[in-house]
């Protein structure tokens, strides 16, 4: 039996799992809920987003300082978001999260997003098309219109390829190698899993700079070889980092029906939320973000015993 068992057992013996005498209706009415908030807001977002990456009269879109306000205002706002599932779920969220032990001071409250915030404008900023390195200058672009159904989908396609890459490159493989402290690496990820069964968004804000960047800024250099193998041409396109930011956090999220990849099909098959949080809950395993092996249902369903077992819960999926 390993640590954290031992902890639930003496900890947790004698009491009723949290959610277990929520009639199923009370579950489909939160899975309904979280689906249609999560879908008004990015349907929100990204006509903002569309104007601004095409306007040039009142400021450079891709400006250092205009990056980092645009990178902020939607960090702050999926904490905000992750606080008040918590608040608004109440016995529903596991213990543990609700009372997690972390400060919710105004330093963390602002040195948590700002920090991230930062690291993720550096990579951002020198791949977009005001970068002061020729290099890269470019790899990131709004160069189509996403308003229209075609254009969203071939953005979400280009995205899944992506994110698809990221996943098997980055998390699979360097990911992996962090946690197996190939050549010391270990030293620069465990900031990040300062959450552990206790995670949520705002203690997942808590990352270094070389994590930050192997394991979301830099995709768009990760997929240049991509790119080039498929005759694309070599830019993706900031929608898709977009896309990829908010999966790469939402996953952190302490309601496991949390929208991930925008995509119904597979936001109803591939449990994203569950998946991390099993991979920090125990610290090894589950490496990649999106859980492609929960194609296969049987494995698809162990998860979920997993994830209600450890977080002492009773999520129906």
């Amino acid at each position: 039996m390993s640590e954290f068992e031992d902890e639930d057992e003496s900890r947790l013996c004698g009491k009723v799992r949290r959610g277990s005498l929520c009639t199923p209706n009370k579950f489909f009415f939160v899975w309904l809920g979280t689906w249609l908030f999560d879908w008004a807001w990015m349907l929100a977002v990204f006509p903002v987003l569309n104007w601004w990456f095409n306007q040039q009269e009142f400021t450079d879109p891709w400006g250092f300082v205009q990056i980092w306000i645009l990178v902020w205002g939607l960090t702050v706002f999926l904490i905000a978001r992750d606080e008040a599932c918590m608040l608004f779920l109440g016995d529903l969220v596991s213990e543990g999260k609700t009372d997690d032990g972390v400060e919710r001071s105004l330093y963390s409250w602002t040195m948590g997003p700002v920090k991230l915030t930062t690291w993720f404008t550096i990579v951002v900023f020198l791949l977009g098309p005001s970068s002061p390195i020729p290099l890269t200058r470019g790899l990131l672009d709004w160069h189509y219109d996403v308003m229209s159904l075609e254009g969203a989908a071939w953005m979400w396609f280009q995205w899944l390829v992506f994110y698809s890459w990221k996943d098997f490159f980055a998390f699979n493989i360097v990911h992996r190698m962090t946690h197996e402290n190939y050549f010391g690496m270990y030293e620069h990820h465990k900031e990040h899993h300062q959450g552990k069964k206790n995670l949520n968004v705002f203690n997942a804000m808590t990352i270094g700079f070389i994590d930050n960047c192997f394991e979301s800024g830099a995709i768009a250099l990760m997929n240049v070889p991509i790119m080039w193998l498929l005759g694309w041409q070599l830019k993706m396109h900031m929608g898709s980092m977009v896309l990829t930011a908010v999966a790469d956090v939402q996953v952190h999220s302490t309601n496991p029906y949390t929208v991930c990849w925008y995509n119904p099909f597979m936001d109803w098959i591939f449990l994203g939320t569950v998946q991390h949080n099993l991979h920090h809950a125990k610290g090894m395993g589950h490496y990649t973000v999106c859980p492609w092996h929960h194609i296969v249902p049987s494995w698809r369903s162990a998860d979920i015993d997993d994830y209600n077992r450890i977080m002492y819960t009773d999520w129906v999926f």
